[in-house]
């Protein structure tokens, strides 16, 4: 008797959205799919590790990446497109921050 994990039931086969938020030493993902926040993580930087986290949690699903162009340039857009991956970077000025409302500074 094969085990079903609940988050496999939910996005199997279907278009998942993932933003990344890259530093220096980690990389933070939010998962969505169907409007509803499915999955978060934090990995250390590297795209093994990250490649790794989609073929094991998502591999059944077409994947769309989204990330803020910084100093770590293309080469993470390259390496997810040749590896079938919808890959959007944007400029910094284009990301929000979902609606929180910032904390005045004094």
């Amino acid at each position: 008797m094969s085990t079903i994990k609940m988050q496999d039931y939910i996005v199997q086969g279907q278009n998942i959205f993932v933003g990344l938020e890259d530093s220096k030493r980690t990389w933070k993902v939010a998962v969505r799919s169907g409007g509803i926040l499915i999955h978060q993580a934090t990995m250390p930087m590297g795209y093994p590790n990250l490649i790794g986290y989609f073929k094991n949690k998502f591999p059944k699903c077409k994947i769309t990446l989204i990330y803020e162009a910084g100093f770590h340039g293309f080469w993470l857009h390259d390496l997810l497109k040749k590896d079938g991956i919808e890959c959007i970077v944007t400029p910094p000025h284009r990301v929000t921050d979902g609606g929180r409302k910032k904390k005045p500074v004094g």
